[in-house]
């Protein structure tokens, strides 16, 4: 993907893939530059915050576990970010969608302990 896409669309969607990316920044400027003016990019990634007490109880400890056991090692394994299951919360999304070239970002209202849905405006 960090390659690019072979043509431009009108919506891109990815589902739990920008905080296991070994480099999240070009994986979002390769979807970025693969969306028609306008375009919607769809992602659906982990519920996290960005406070570590806003991640306590039993999802949070299954989020921490899965980020140094899978997600993290992952990335950092190809040398990547290691950004992890809780690396891609509200604000790092927003920072890296702007580095990006994404205009705005929504976060959808969306009753769901696992998943946050962000729509990106190219």
């Amino acid at each position: 993907m960090a390659k690019g896409l072979p043509e431009q669309y009108d919506v891109i969607t990815t589902f739990d893939v920008v905080h296991d990316a070994v480099d999240p920044l070009g994986l979002l400027r390769s979807i970025r530059e693969a969306l028609k003016p306008g375009g919607i990019y769809v992602c659906l990634d982990i519920n996290c915050s960005d406070k570590l007490e806003e991640n306590v109880g039993p999802l949070g400890a299954f989020f921490h576990g899965a980020s140094v056991m899978y997600c993290m090692t992952t990335s950092l394994a190809n040398d990547g970010e290691g950004l992890g299951t809780l690396g891609l919360h509200p604000h790092k999304l927003d920072e890296l969608a702007a580095e990006a070239g994404f205009t705005d970002v929504w976060l959808a209202p969306l009753e769901n302990p696992f998943n946050n849905l962000y729509a990106l405006r190219a």
